[in-house]
This record gives C-alpha cells, structure tokens and sequence, in this order.
C-alpha cells in the first residue's frame, strides 16, 4: 500500500481493548475476546512525561532549557455493564473487574463472582485503535479506583482509572530508504517522518502478506538524524517490504459480548427490608499504584501497596411513612449502625443482573429531597470487613 492522501481521522470509528499481562510491562498479543465496547469518549489513555527546568543563572531572564525526567500516565475506561449468560463474564470482567478487585470466580452455567484480595496484582494493557490511522497503547497498568454509577431508570456503567508504566502509539507512517528485509528485525524511517511509531505499538508493515493477523510489536526506537529507524518482533515474515509503502497500527479482531442492561426492576434491601430503589453510586479505592519511586529507570517497574482498599457509596429511595422499613433504619444512622446492603441492578433474570453485597456497612446521617413531590431520603455509607478478611464487598453476574 502507498500512503493516501490525509484526511482527519473519526473517533466514531473507535475499537478497545484490555488485557491482564502475565508479566508486568510485557506485552502480550490480544484475542479477540479481550475487545471491549467502551463508550464513545470515555476510553481515555494519556501519557505523561516530565521535564525540569535547568533554573541556571546565565545574566539573562530567558528560559534556558530542561532535563527529561520520568514517564508514564493515567488511563480511564467506561463501559456500560453487560451481563452475558449466567457464569459468563461481562465483557470488561475478564480484565477490568477483575484488576479492581483482584480475584474473578467462575462457575460454569451459574456465576462469575469478583471479591477482593489483599495480595493479588493484576496489570493491565489496553488499546485503543481508530481504523488503520491510530493507535495508542498502555503497558504496565494497575487499577487505582473505580466507580459503579445506576441511575435509575437509565444505563447503568462502570468506570475503572488507573496509572501506567509505559505509553506507546502507532500513527499512520511510511518505510524508509532501504525498505525492509525477509527476516529483518528493523524498518527504516525518512527523517521528516519521525516520532510517528514508539515502543509498545503493534503495526503492519507495508502488504504484509506474511504476518497473518499478528503485526509486529514495535521494541525499541533510534532517532538519529539520516539513520532513524524502529526495532520490532518477531522477524519480518514473508518476501521484503519496499521503502515507500505503508506503516499502520495493526486493528485486533473483537468480539463482544453481554446485553447492556437498564436500571429499571433494580432491587435494593437494606437488612432484608426492601426499599424503593431510585438510584445508586459505588466506589472504590483498590489501594494499589505503581513502584515508581526508584532512580533506577525513567518509568514504573512494578506495581506496590500504597494504601488502605476503601469502598463507599449512595443510596437514594422513597421515604415511607411507616413506623417499619426504612424511618428506622435511617433514624438509627445517628448511633452508627452496621448494616446489610444488598443491590441487583436489572431485572431478577438469569443472564440479565448484577447484584452488588456489602454485608457490613455503616450508613451516615441521611438528607432528604423534601419538595412538592413524594419525599426522597438519600443515604451514604462506607464498606467494612464483615466475616473475613477482604469481603467488604462482592460483585456477581448470575
């Protein structure tokens, strides 16, 4: 192929990914069924590096240059939430959930479940292609929060954020002189072409009759005036490439899964006492960020303990006028009682819910929405350890 002429690129022609790495900062190839349909302009991966400015006195107020210091960045993906058929992991459950928790237990035909762990690490990479004319990619990723968002009567979605070591693009480029040999681990680059491939990208070189659908993994990158040039792997497979022919970011087959649902026949209890659900937010910190202290590399090299995993939340519903049920439940906010939360978003369908327990919580002072219309309390409360260590909270698809 031979470079076209330009046009803008469309974002609606945005595909995702994400995967859990076997080892940190070390890519592996995407299956089709780590894609994930994440919303329009909610699947975000911004890299970050930092300079330091040189502050030397030289007699003059002009800016006299930096030093380059660390990278790295911060992702954030949203999806809506998708059960598939019971024992089946939503879509961005095989990775995304389970980096926020920790552990994902399947059993087969009847749940997949997500419960915490104080020990288990789960990197991440991600992707987010548009057509054949983008790429960016992150490596070295942990889970540093996340958010469970049901309104009622609306989609409800999930929001995972997290920081990364290394953050790598492909842009649409061409082979430089001396093209591309059977075999050859390098492709050349014109010099005004420069900066458009960087390490961690997956590419296509030129017709690339021989690679089948794997591309190649851009490893390392030289940008040396007149001998510019990336490395990648594997070799070159199939006959040479010429100089002039293209360079684009390899688009991995998907396949999605699950049924969005809607929050609508939710069901929400509060020590076995049911309440009428409006609307629910769950959030949580995993405690989890990246070992980038070191003065040893410019990037992350692990992934480390830095805090507390914290879980906290709201519950919106109807206040009753019955001296049972919710008044109360929400009177004795004010001594601290523990609580039972137990939450299904969907209707009470194999396939189609979620449930959501927080077996001990303890709920704050509620507010109430007090207007012309029926009365809304809203409460908050925050997550404790109920009966072991690391049950604070639990997520199933059944």
């Amino acid at each position: 192929m031979t470079a076209p002429t330009a046009s803008p690129v469309a974002g609606m022609l945005q595909k995702h990914w994400i995967k859990e790495q076997t080892t940190f900062d070390t890519i592996v190839a995407y299956a089709a069924t780590d894609a994930v349909e994440g919303r329009v302009g909610a699947f975000k991966i911004d890299g970050e590096k930092n300079f330091e400015e040189l502050m030397e006195a030289v007699g003059t107020a002009s800016h006299q240059g930096d030093v380059a210091l660390d990278r790295g960045g911060k992702f954030s993906i949203q999806t809506n939430i998708k059960p598939a058929a019971a024992g089946t992991a939503p879509d961005i459950g095989p990775a995304g959930l389970k980096a926020c928790f920790g552990a994902e237990g399947i059993v087969g035909s009847t749940s997949v479940t997500y419960t915490f762990s104080d020990t288990v690490k789960v990197p991440l990479q991600g992707a987010l292609n548009i057509a054949s004319g983008l790429q960016h990619v992150f490596s070295g990723g942990v889970v540093t929060d996340w958010e469970i968002d049901i309104p009622g009567n609306g989609v409800p979605t999930i929001t995972i954020n997290g920081e990364f070591a290394r953050f790598g693009w492909a842009y649409r480029d061409v082979i430089g002189v001396g093209g591309v040999a059977t075999s050859a681990t390098s492709c050349p680059l014109d010099n005004d072409s420069r900066g458009c491939v960087y390490p961690g990208a997956v590419v296509m070189l030129g017709d690339d009759s021989g690679t089948a659908s794997a591309g190649y993994t851009v490893t390392g990158y030289t940008d040396t005036t007149g001998s510019a040039a990336f490395a990648f792997s594997p070799g070159l497979a199939g006959a040479g490439e010429a100089a002039g022919l293209l360079i684009t970011p390899l688009v991995p087959s998907s396949t999605v899964g699950g049924t969005a649902i809607a929050a609508v026949n939710c069901g929400l209890t509060i020590d076995s006492v049911p309440l009428g659900f409006i609307k629910a937010n769950i959030k949580g910190t995993t405690g989890w960020g990246l070992r980038s202290g070191e003065a040893t590399t410019d990037r992350a090299s692990g992934i480390v303990r830095v805090g507390k995993r914290k879980v906290e939340g709201s519950l919106d519903f109807w206040f009753l006028d019955a001296n049972t049920g919710n008044a109360p439940i929400l009177g004795r906010t004010w001594e601290g009682t523990i609580r039972d939360i137990a939450l299904r978003v969907g209707e009470n369908t194999t396939g189609k819910r979620m449930t959501i327990d927080i077996n001990k919580a303890r709920l704050m002072v509620p507010t109430f929405d007090i207007g012309e219309a029926a009365v809304q309390a809203s409460v908050s409360f925050l997550a404790q350890q109920n009966a072991a260590a690391a049950d604070e909270c639990i997520v199933s698809f059944t």
